[in-house]
This record gives C-alpha cells, structure tokens and sequence, in this order.
C-alpha cells in the first residue's frame, strides 16, 4: 500500500511549481492543499505535489483562473480610468432620459425604489466616449457587465441568476454589439464580486474614514 504523502513548504518557492504559487497554500492538515481561487481544500492522498497538477487542470480551476488574469487589469481599469483622458460623471438609471454631461443627476426619493438605488450607480467615463457610435470594445463589454454585477448585487439576487443571462440578452438585444459579447455566469459573478469589487468598495470605505 502506498504511503501517506504530506505538503511540502519548499513547493512553495520551487521555481518547478512557481505556475501554482499564485493560488497555492497549506493548511492545518498537513496531508492536504488549499486552493485560494477554488476556496476548496484537497487531499494529497499518497500522490503528493500530482495531486497539486491534477488540480490545476480541472475545468472550474483553469476558468477560474482564466478570469482571475482578466480581473486584476479590467476591475481596475474600469475603477482607475487613465488620468491622461478628461472625464465626466455619467448615470446608469434602469429608466428616465440620458442624462447629459454636466448635467445633475435626479434621483427618485421613492422609499424602497430599486429604481433609484439602481440610478445612483456612477462611474467615471472618458469624455471621447460620448462621441462614440454604437460600438463594443473590451472596455464597454466589462462596463456592462460589472453595471449588471452591481445591480445583481444590489438587488439581492442569487449568483445562480446569472447562469444562462448571457445566452438570454443575446436573444433580447440580437442588434447589440455589446450584448452579443456580453459574459457573465454564476462562477464568474461570484468571483468578481468577491476578488474584485468588494476589495475596491472596501479600500475606498476605508480610506473615507
């Protein structure tokens, strides 16, 4: 029978393993991983640092870690915007008129209104993008889909309501660019909303006090 095998702390600064860093550490068990992107912990078993690659290698851990990569530059470029392009504050209301630039945003006093819960989201945009036709880049993609995050977030829904809603809005807006690249699922809410912005809300809230 083939032996118990244990973590090793050196994996953890073996140039050999230094792909698994990143999301890689120990636990109390010393017969067992934990993997930071899964928030899962995994036995060794008797095949010791192979048990750490056939991890790596399952589906949900490769996507999750696809999106961390994307995460780490798109939620801060969404939030930190070049200073080098001059900005303006623009709304992102559910209804009403399209508020223009420099124009004060109104906001329903409604109690219990998601509307206007929903209207007091804003984000800095570049100025140049007022001037831009109906038109999908990257940035505009992540835009919509953090403003959804925020509105699912908002609004109390569950993370599974965002399995099929890419499928959905391409079936609603077939005419938008925007939409037809619109990506969001239940994994991918859940990781964006708990590594990206509710670090970014929670540094800003302290750095308010």
């Amino acid at each position: 029978m083939a032996k118990q095998t244990y973590f090793d702390q050196s994996w953890l600064s073996d140039s050999r393993y230094s792909k698994y860093c990143p999301w890689l550490e120990s636990c109390d068990d010393r017969t067992s991983f934990r993997c930071r992107l899964c928030v899962k912990t995994i036995k060794l078993s008797n095949i010791g640092i192979t048990a750490v690659k056939s991890h790596s290698e399952i589906r949900k851990h490769v996507r999750l870690a696809a999106l961390q990569s994307g995460v780490d530059t798109s939620i801060a470029s969404f939030f930190h915007p070049s200073q080098s392009s001059s900005e303006l504050l623009l709304p992102v209301p559910e209804t009403g008129p399209v508020v223009q630039p420099n124009q004060p945003v109104a906001t329903s006093t409604t109690t219990g209104s998601s509307e206007a819960g929903t209207s007091n989201y804003l984000t800095k945009l570049p100025a140049s993008r007022a001037k831009v036709p109906f038109f999908s880049s990257d940035e505009d993609r992540i835009r919509a889909e953090i403003y959804w995050l925020l509105h699912m977030v908002h609004s109390h829904s569950s993370f599974n309501s965002a399995a099929r809603i890419s499928d959905l809005f391409r079936m609603m807006f077939s005419d938008s660019t925007i939409a037809q690249h619109f990506q969001m699922a239940d994994d991918k809410a859940r990781y964006v909303a708990v590594y990206g912005l509710a670090p970014y809300f929670a540094q800003q809230l302290a750095g308010s006090v």
